[in-house]
């Protein structure tokens, strides 16, 4: 399963990167890419129009359901214990994101640069299509 994070989902959503709104279609068809309720919940708010918001609504609807657990969010703020004494800052959303793919040993979809330098702290897979941007 691939986890992809309210970068991933807003850019598909803006159309501004060729070929990502394609890959999360088909992505979304074979059921390999998902999110928290919290990740759609994000870029919910931000739609910028009505059109926007029922896309987005229809992806939370759609999506795989993630094992959303208290243990996860508590492990999140281990984690982002353990990562600032790393030096590296993300947001509560953010750690929880990479306790569950950690946790699941699923992958991470993010544009995110702070996470993607946390995977170089943590063992976290990241997901990096070939072609996309």
């Amino acid at each position: 399963m691939i986890i992809a994070d309210a970068t991933i989902w807003s850019a598909a959503l803006d159309g501004h990167i060729p070929g990502l709104g394609a890959l999360v279609a088909s992505l979304r068809l074979k059921h390999e890419v998902s999110a928290p309720t919290a990740v759609f919940a994000e870029v919910l708010a931000e739609a910028t129009d009505p059109r926007a918001a029922q896309q987005v609504r229809t992806w939370a609807m759609d999506a795989p359901s993630v094992n959303e657990t208290n243990t996860a969010w508590l492990a999140a703020g281990d984690l982002g214990a353990h990562l600032r004494r790393e030096g590296v800052m993300l947001s509560v959303l953010d750690l929880f994101l990479v306790a569950l793919c950690l946790r699941e040993g699923w992958s991470l979809w993010t544009t995110n640069s702070a996470i993607h330098r946390a995977s170089g702290v943590l063992p976290v897979k990241l997901y990096e299509p070939i072609g996309i941007g």
